[in-house]
């Protein structure tokens, strides 16, 4: 069920990857399309999610750990909303020349956190075939976590040495500060996972 909720993550990454293309070459319409698309599947995941709530209490007292896997799911729950947030604003904020140039930063950031969430789903891979790797493979988990703070900062650093419109500043910054979130909120879930392992 967690794999299943992952791929659903890696369905709404494929979705904002390609509407950010869309924006870019100036098809908003395009990304509209894509966005609608992502937001079927953001709904798919909110079902899937109350099914394993479900599953996850049926168990009663078996399962020591509900609360972790409670945590874990909303966590995974959360960085679907993130990104689906940000594909939204993608798709529909009407992005001027000047806010469409950090549009490649914004990719950058969302490949990033696309190669943290893989390396999160690894991590939750092994935790039913080897545990033991569960904690090699969450460095890399935590490398993108800090590379995707890097890219942030820098992308802030940049917007606010420009003389930009007010409007278009809070633009760029709403779609980073959703992806930046969703980087935050995989490392709670890698907490999560180390915290089924410890018990």
């Amino acid at each position: 069920m967690l794999l299943q909720r992952f791929r659903i993550v890696f369905c709404l990454f494929r979705a904002l990857h390609w509407e950010t293309e869309k924006v870019i070459e100036g098809d908003e319409d395009g990304a509209k399309a894509l966005y609608r698309r992502a937001r079927d599947i953001n709904l798919k995941a909110d079902e899937m999610k109350k099914q394993f709530v479900r599953e996850l209490f049926s168990m009663g007292p078996i399962l020591s750990q509900r609360e972790d896997f409670y945590n874990l799911v909303s966590h995974i729950g959360e960085i679907v909303n993130s990104v689906d947030g940000a594909a939204f604003r993608i798709a529909h904020f009407h992005l001027d020349e000047e806010a469409r140039a950090y549009l490649n930063d914004i990719y950058n950031m969302s490949r990033v956190l696309f190669d943290q969430v893989t390396a999160l789903r690894e991590c939750i891979y092994m935790l039913s075939y080897n545990p033991s790797q569960v904690l090699t493979l969450s460095e890399r988990v935590l490398e993108y976590e800090s590379r995707m703070d890097e890219l942030y900062r820098k992308l802030i650093v940049n917007i606010f040495h420009r003389d930009y419109k007010p409007m278009d500043l809070l633009k760029v910054l709403e779609i980073a500060t959703r992806l930046e979130n969703a980087a935050d909120t995989s490392e709670k879930v890698l907490d999560r996972l180390i915290g089924i392992l410890l018990t």
